[in-house]
């Protein structure tokens, strides 16, 4: 057992594949050591000298060297979605709610010299991403004394964006191509890039592959939700012509075809990312509408627990709300709005179909999740404690029934919307049955029920042919459905 109070130790671990040590701390402060290149574990934590009201003293005890943390504020209210660490820097990859990238760095003190920071500000340096919206995926950084990290940036409309940031060079920026069009150790080349000498260190910066000049319009809005306690942000995408002044009005067209995306469950985060159906879309011409409704968590965990258990139509009626924006402000009509989400994310679009079957025209669900009633009672059901952990448990098991899809079909003699399902047979993360059981109650709209009944386990294909030829499928429908070629 390790002290709290010592922070002088050298751990073998030998022959253990892996080690995590949590060491609790007075005032709430905990930090965790991982295993490192070598046969030891060390401190991961820097030494810091305390300068300013942006580093605060760690209480330690009474050991004889004591360390230093930063207190980091919060940068534009953005949340960390994920980091890389190497002996040069913190790299923290971030999301600035709803779906702007974002990527910041702190900078270590390098062997034989020290740095000293004023302030929280002047220690991280906010890196320029070249797109507005997207997600940013980390690649395999594992070299510990690396001094480049690379990361991909995913936005809709284009390929994948490789990108990487010199963490260890104050001086020496590349600013050319090499051969192949991409910029000097993006691809592992050999070849020499141009350097600029500086005579000032200078923060460091991200360098990306070539990027597609013709990027898709983006603009972000905020929706006030019914019950007044909060925005709901939607995140709007689609190529527009090169001589658009006012990306507003480019989305202000009733004509423009519309695909509203959403999740809201388990504190996920919408991706609005370059998925191949994405990408196919929005070159067909269609409006691409990224609600992140309550549930989910784009906006932390704030807004995930703003609708879980009981108040989970709170993320229903998120989703009713923005489909009302869209139509009012001319952004598109019901005849041409389509609904897409997958797994739970089905539920809020199940709902809507139950209860607002005249908000738009065709849903598309994949491998959905719909017998929430079913599940949590069923304790055979593989993820029964998770599901009652999101939508409750036999406290609350009127609420659950109330807007469970396969427990409610909604008011009879409605014109509901098309259904375009997708469900695997060997799912267990959506079982085919809560398929079987919800359409069932829905006979009389079967004639506008399209259903694809594939094998595999909870994945949109189980090959890359498969997964795109089912894309192909579902958009296919969707058109089809939109253009009013399908009564």
């Amino acid at each position: 057992m390790l002290d709290q109070h010592d922070l002088d130790y050298s751990i073998d671990f030998s022959g253990v594949p892996k080690t995590i040590i949590n060491i609790p701390r007075k005032n709430g402060v905990r930090y965790s050591i991982s295993t490192l290149p070598s046969k030891t574990l060390k401190h991961v934590c820097r030494r810091w000298k305390k300068s300013g009201l942006g580093i605060a003293q760690s209480d330690s005890g009474s050991t004889h060297r004591r360390y230093v943390w930063f207190k980091l504020n919060q940068i534009n209210e953005a949340i960390v979605t994920d980091i890389d660490m190497t002996c040069n820097a913190l790299v923290l990859y971030l999301s600035i709610p709803p779906s702007k990238p974002m990527v910041a760095t702190l900078r270590f003190a390098r062997k034989g010299r020290r740095r000293e920071y004023r302030t929280a500000e002047s220690a991280m340096y906010n890196l320029n991403i070249p797109v507005g919206v997207g997600v940013i995926e980390p690649r395999g950084n594992t070299n510990f004394y690396g001094t480049y990290v690379r990361f991909i940036i995913r936005t809709p409309g284009s390929g994948d964006i490789h990108c990487y940031v010199d963490l260890a060079n104050d001086h020496n920026i590349g600013t050319e191509k090499n051969n192949s069009g991409m910029n000097e150790h993006l691809d592992g080349s050999n070849n020499i890039c141009s350097k600029v000498k500086l005579h000032k260190p200078i923060p460091p910066q991200v360098f990306c592959s070539a990027l597609n000049r013709h990027l898709p319009l983006h603009s972000t809005h905020y929706i006030d939700s019914r019950d007044g306690s909060c925005k709901i942000p939607i995140t709007l995408v689609r190529f527009g012509s090169d001589t658009t002044n006012d990306v507003n009005a480019a989305f202000r067209n009733p004509r423009n075809k519309c695909v509203v995306y959403f999740y809201g469950a388990y504190g996920h985060n919408l991706a609005v990312d370059n998925d191949l159906e994405h990408n196919i879309l929005l070159q067909m011409g269609y409006t691409l509408c990224f609600a992140h409704v309550r549930g989910g968590g784009e906006l932390g965990h704030i807004w995930h627990s703003g609708a879980v258990k009981s108040f989970k139509y709170k993320g229903v009626y998120d989703l009713i709300d923005v489909i009302e924006f869209l139509i009012a402000n001319n952004m598109a009509q019901r005849s041409s709005i389509a609904l897409s989400s997958t797994s739970a994310g089905a539920i809020l679009a199940a709902c809507v179909y139950n209860m607002r079957p005249d908000l738009c025209n065709c849903i598309s669900l994949k491998l959905p999740f719909l017998d929430v009633f079913g599940s949590i009672h069923d304790t055979n059901e593989p993820l029964s404690s998770l599901e009652k952990e999101e939508f409750g448990n036999e406290s609350n098991v009127e609420c659950v029934y109330s807007y469970s899809p396969c427990d409610n079909t909604g008011e009879p003699g409605h014109l509901k919307p098309s259904l375009i399902i997708q469900c695997n047979s060997d799912d267990t993360r959506a079982p085919l049955r809560h398929t079987v059981s919800y359409i069932r109650q829905h006979r009389t709209n079967w004639d506008r029920t399209f259903l694809r009944i594939s094998s595999g386990g909870h994945t949109d294909g189980n090959t890359a042919e498969e997964h795109e030829q089912w894309i192909t499928e579902r958009i296919s429908i969707m058109e089809n459905l939109l253009e009013g070629y399908v009564a």
